[in-house]
């Protein structure tokens, strides 16, 4: 059963026979089990080295499966189990009550981008928002604060109407 890992050579084969088998009329998935019935191999194998996109993605999941196992490690360790427990602590309290923080923002500004709102929070509290929770949060000030509400000015761009009584 060789394999292009056992041979580099067989890589260029194979992809000439897929060529071929191709042209000739087959799916694309009946020349590679023609391919794999030559070669005695699977056809998810010969699937997997002739399609370079699948490779790279299990690459990249390796990767991912690395980094999440490093990062539970770090999280065992009762040092930076208190530092956990701290910073949810802080997101949970700072994302309870974002769209005051927002107010206080825009009391300095009249009108920014989603952006420099982020910004400025991080600034703030040291937590990151992405645009999706900091509009959640515009939304629940609006319905709060039905008599100044934060519009949106240009794409991406905010600004508070004031009511003058």
């Amino acid at each position: 059963m060789p394999s292009p890992k056992d041979d580099s050579y067989l890589l260029n084969i194979w992809k000439k026979l897929e060529k071929d088998y191709i042209l000739s009329g087959l799916s694309r998935w009946g020349a590679l089990a023609r391919i794999a019935g030559e070669y005695s191999v699977s056809p998810y194998t010969v699937y997997k080295w002739l399609t370079p996109r699948h490779k790279a993605h299990e690459l990249k999941y390796d990767l991912s499966k690395i980094r999440k196992k490093q990062k539970r490690e770090w999280a065992r360790k009762p040092e930076n189990r208190t530092i956990l427990s701290e910073y949810s602590k802080n997101y949970q309290k700072t994302r309870r009550h974002l769209s005051s923080y927002i107010q206080e923002l825009f009391l300095e500004e009249n009108a920014m981008s989603l952006q420099s709102i982020s910004a400025k929070i991080e600034e703030k509290t040291n937590i990151r928002f992405n645009k999706k929770i900091i509009l959640g949060a515009i939304a629940k000030y609006n319905y709060e604060n039905e008599e100044n509400p934060i519009l949106e000015i240009d794409p991406d761009f905010y600004g508070i109407k004031y009511k003058i009584s």
